[in-house]
């Protein structure tokens, strides 16, 4: 992939990730999970495990977006920085 694409995936999960809505469903469905963890049975581990595991999932969601955010970051500084050195090269 080249620079300039890591760069527009950064700025639209960027985009996603900051939206209201996905914070606003990010948050409703966490709530879900942990409210459902607190109104298990203690002897039921097979919901408490299928609910961490449901948590878990929604973690990684979220971070696959900050990934790819770090990476367009990345790449924009790569090209930054490119671009400064052809600067220097020309003064």
């Amino acid at each position: 992939m080249t620079p300039q694409e890591e760069i527009l995936r950064g700025e639209d999960a960027k985009q996603i990730y900051n939206h209201p809505m996905f914070k606003e469903a990010v948050q409703t469905v966490r709530n879900g999970l942990t409210g459902g963890m607190e109104r298990s049975a203690l002897g039921d581990e097979s919901t408490h495990h299928r609910l961490v595991i449901a948590l878990q999932l929604l973690g990684q969601i979220e971070r696959a977006l900050v990934q790819v955010m770090e990476t367009g970051d990345m790449a924009a500084l790569q090209v930054r920085d490119g671009m400064m050195d052809r600067l220097k090269r020309v003064i």
